[in-house]
């Protein structure tokens, strides 16, 4: 996978256990410096939870970045959209 810039999309599906998961991470700048770290999740097709975490700038969060989707893959999700 591609080094995460702003947007990353991860899927776990299992028809024979009922699994259509996906998770999602988005990196939003904020308007003074610092920027948001936005990670929703939930069933396919449903709206799903988010969560935002602020922070003061995007090396203070690249350890939360790095630690999600090393978290995400090793449960078995495959990503299928990232920029």
């Amino acid at each position: 996978m591609a080094a995460f810039q702003a947007y990353a999309r991860f899927v776990s599906v299992d028809p024979s256990k009922n699994r259509f998961r996906y998770y999602c991470l988005t990196w939003q700048p904020a308007l003074w410096g610092g920027g948001t770290l936005c990670r929703s999740w939930g069933r396919i097709g449903t709206k799903g939870r988010s969560i935002l975490a602020h922070y003061e700038d995007r090396s203070s969060a690249q350890e939360a970045i790095g630690e999600a989707i090393r978290r995400r893959l090793q449960h078995g999700y495959q990503v299928v959209d990232a920029c």
